[in-house]
């Protein structure tokens, strides 16, 4: 499985010998993944069609992180 930088569970599924357990992380790191692939959509409609309430600040910081992208302060 490819994943992405940032992914807490990707890495963790691997080396477990319960077998519930390693499906668990799996199952969170696809649903981490999903969750960074809505975020990045939110970016790709036209500015007319922003959604109202939507902090797209914080949204950016969340995508940015999710990717492996922390910013310096």
């Amino acid at each position: 499985m490819s994943n992405l930088p940032g992914n807490p569970h990707a890495e963790s599924w691997k080396d477990e010998s319960d077998g519930q357990w390693g499906m668990t992380q799996a199952t969170l790191a696809l649903a981490y993944e999903q969750r960074l692939a809505t975020l990045a959509t939110l970016f790709n409609i036209p500015d007319d069609s922003a959604i109202q309430g939507v902090d797209y600040a914080e949204a950016a910081r969340q995508l940015s992180e999710g990717l492996g992208m922390r910013a310096e302060k």
